[in-house]
C-alpha cells in the first residue's frame, strides 16, 4: 500500500509544537540513567539499525526509565533521521486514530472519506515531512492503542515509511498485530528492570559527579527498589533537606533518611494512588502502617481476590515463611502514604486488623516485634507490658539501644515486666557506654522485688550486674563477693550443675559463666583456664547455652596465656 508523497494543497501546514523532536541531541539532566543502561541502550540501536528490523518494544515498570532510554537512543541516531512522537493516553484508546489526531487535522478533506484513504493520507504525509530520511516513530503508550491506528501503525512499519520505538508497561499494552511482529522477530522487545545495587552507584555517581559512600548507594537501593526515577526524586529530596553532603569529595548521608515533606517523591506517589481503586488505596495505608501482615489476617480481612490482584500487578511481596508476611514491594510507597495518615486513621486500621486482640510475644520474630512496636507507638497507642519487653529485648539483640530504652520505659514498677526491662535498660545504657546509668537502673530493683524473683531471673539480674560493675572501678572489686552472695542465696557451688536443666541448675551455670567473664575482663586467664575446660567439654557440661559461651571465653583465655 506505499503510495509516494502528494500534494498537499489546501492542507494544513506544518505545526511544529510538540510534533517532531530534535534528534541534535538530549539534555544533559536527562542523561542521567544512561551509564546505568548501556547494554540496553545498544540493545535498541541494533535493532534501529538492522536491516530486516521495523523497530524495538522497550517494556517495564512505572518509572524504570523506558522512555528516557527510547529518546537517548533515537536522539543518537543523529539529524539524518525525521522522529515523531505519538502518546497513547486513556483517552484516547476509546477514540478513533487517538494517538493520530494531529495528523488527521492535517490531512486535506479529500482523504477523510474512507479508512483506507485516511491510511493512505497519514503515510503519505509522514512521508512528505521526513523528506527523503528515516523515519523514526516514539510511540508511548500508557494505554491500549484504538484498532484504527494500529492499523495505520501496522501499514507504516510494513510498507518500510518508519521504524518505531514503542514505550509499554507489558507486551499486552500493544495492539494484537504487534504480537505478530514479535514473534516473527521483525521487533525486538527490550525489556527493563529495576536496577541492581552495582546501577544504582553507577546512577548516583553520574547524578552527583562525585565518590558516593557505599552506606549511601545501600540505603538508596534499598528504599526505592532500584527504580530510577524514585532515586532522582530522592537524591534532589535529600540535597534540599541538607542530609545528603558532599565532604571531602565524597557523598554521603549526615542522619537517617526521613520522607516525611519530600514533595518530589510526594507527587510521584499521588500520581499512582489516583489510579488505585478504594479497597487497593485501603491494603496500602493498612500495609504502609503495619509494615507486614500474615497473609491469612490480610485475606480475612480485604479478600482473597485483591490480595492476588495486588500481588500479580508487582504492588505486594509474599515471603516463603510459615507466616506468609505480606509487605509492600516499593517501601517508599510505605513511607509516603503513613506520612499522609492521621493518628485517628491508624487507629482505625490497627483495630480493623487486630480485631481487639494482641499478637503473642512469643511466636514473633524480633524484627517483627520492633514492627509491631513502631506501628503501635505511631498510633500513639500502649504497648501492653508484655509486648513493651519483648520489643527493649529485641531492641537490645538487634544493637538499637534507644529503641530498647523507650520501650522499657513503658514498664511501671507494680508490671511483673518490670525487673526484666530493668535489665534491657542496663543492657543497653552499656551499648551507650553510660555504665553508671546501668548501674543506676539495676541498683533501682528493690531488695523485696530481688526477694520475690525466681531463680533463673534472680541469676540474671546478677549477671546484668556483673557486667556494669567491671566497668566501674568503684564496683569492680566487689564483684566476686556479688557472685558469693548469689551462690549463698540459691544454695549451688561454683563449678558445672550436675543436674541440668532444673531452673536451679541453670541458675548456677549462669553465675558460673559471669564469674568466667569477670576473670576475662581482669585478665587473670590462666587462673580461670582449668573450669573453662571442664565447663567446655560436652561430656562433663550438657547445658548447652553455657558450654558455647564457656567455650568462646576459653578461645580468648588459651590465645593470651
Amino acid at each position: 500500500m506505499s503510495i509516494e508523497p502528494l500534494s498537499w494543497g489546501r492542507g494544513s501546514s506544518l505545526n511544529d509544537v510538540g510534533l517532531r523532536t530534535d534528534t541534535t541531541g538530549i539534555s544533559e539532566p536527562q542523561r542521567w540513567s544512561v551509564p546505568a543502561r548501556s547494554a540496553n541502550l545498544e540493545a535498541v540501536r541494533v535493532a534501529l539499525t538492522s536491516a530486516d528490523s521495523l523497530g524495538v518494544v522497550i517494556t517495564g515498570g512505572r518509572g524504570v526509565g523506558k522512555s528516557s532510554l527510547a529518546r537517548t537512543a533515537v536522539s543518537e541516531l543523529g539529524p539524518d533521521v525525521w522522529t515523531l512522537q505519538l502518546r497513547s493516553g486513556s483517552s484516547s484508546a476509546k477514540t478513533p486514530y487517538g494517538c493520530l489526531a494531529f495528523l488527521l487535522a492535517r490531512l486535506p478533506q479529500a482523504y477523510m472519506g474512507s479508512p483506507t484513504a485516511i491510511l493512505r493520507g497519514i503515510t503519505s504525509l509522514i512521508r512528505s515531512d521526513a523528506a527523503g530520511r528515516q523515519c523514526v516513530i516514539t510511540l508511548d503508550t500508557s494505554g491500549s492503542i484504538d484498532d484504527m491506528s494500529a492499523g495505520v501503525l501496522l501499514n507504516i512499519l510494513l510498507t518500510g515509511t518508519a521504524r518505531v520505538v514503542a514505550v509499554a508497561p507489558q507486551i499486552s499494552d500493544l495492539p494484537a498485530d504487534f504480537h505478530w511482529l514479535l514473534t516473527d522477530h521483525r521487533l525486538t522487545e527490550v525489556r527493563l528492570d529495576n536496577l541492581n545495587e552495582l546501577q544504582t552507584r553507577q546512577v548516583l555517581l553520574s547524578l552527583l559527579g562525585h565518590r558516593v559512600s557505599a552506606s549511601l548507594v545501600s540505603t538508596f537501593h534499598t528504599m526505592v527498589g532500584g527504580n530510577p526515577l524514585l532515586l532522582k526524586a530522592l537524591v534532589t529530596e535529600q540535597q534540599h533537606s541538607g542530609n545528603l553532603v558532599l565532604s571531602d569529595s565524597v557523598w554521603t548521608l549526615r542522619d537517617k533518611v526521613v520522607l516525611d515533606g519530600a514533595a518530589s517523591l510526594d507527587d510521584i506517589v499521588r500520581s499512582q494512588w489516583t489510579r488505585k481503586s478504594p479497597q487497593e488505596r485501603e491494603v496500602i495505608e493498612m500495609l504502609s502502617c503495619a509494615r507486614s501482615v500474615e497473609l491469612s489476617r490480610l485475606t480475612a480481612v480485604y479478600g482473597a481476590g485483591i490480595v492476588a490482584d495486588m500481588e500479580d500487578s508487582g504492588m505486594l511481596e509474599i515471603d516463603a515463611s510459615d507466616s506468609r508476611w505480606v509487605t509492600l514491594r516499593e517501601k517508599y510507597l510505605g513511607d509516603v502514604v503513613r506520612s499522609w495518615l492521621s493518628i485517628t486513621r491508624r487507629r482505625e486500621l490497627r483495630s480493623l486488623l487486630l480485631d481487639g486482640k494482641d499478637p503473642d510475644p512469643a511466636t514473633m520474630t524480633v524484627e517483627e516485634l520492633m514492627a509491631f512496636s513502631a506501628w503501635t507507638q505511631e498510633c500513639e497507642a500502649q504497648l501492653s507490658p508484655a509486648m513493651a519487653l519483648a520489643a527493649a529485648e529485641a531492641a537490645v539483640e538487634l544493637f538499637d539501644p534507644h529503641f530498647a530504652l523507650r520501650y522499657a520505659e513503658i514498664l511501671k514498677r507494680n508490671d511483673p515486666q518490670w525487673v526484666p526491662g530493668q535489665r534491657q535498660k542496663a543492657a543497653a545504657y552499656l551499648m551507650l557506654d553510660l555504665p553508671v546509668q546501668a548501674m543506676a537502673a539495676l541498683e533501682d530493683i528493690s531488695q523485696p522485688q530481688l526477694d520475690n524473683l525466681d531463680v533463673e531471673e534472680f541469676a540474671r539480674v546478677i549477671q546484668a550486674k556483673s557486667k556494669a560493675m567491671v566497668w566501674l572501678p568503684e564496683h569492680s572489686d566487689r564483684v566476686p563477693a556479688l557472685l558469693q552472695a548469689a551462690r549463698k542465696r540459691l544454695g549451688v557451688d561454683p563449678g558445672i550443675a550436675a543436674d541440668w536443666p532444673e531452673p536451679l541448675a541453670a541458675a548456677a551455670n549462669r553465675i558460673s559463666l559471669s564469674e568466667f567473664e569477670y576473670r576475662a575482663f581482669i585478665g587473670d586467664y590462666a587462673a580461670a583456664i582449668p573450669a573453662l575446660e571442664a565447663a567446655a567439654d560436652p561430656e562433663q557440661n550438657t547445658d548447652t547455652w553455657f558450654r558455647m559461651n564457656s567455650a568462646m571465653i576459653l578461645m580468648s583465655a588459651l590465645s593470651m596465656t
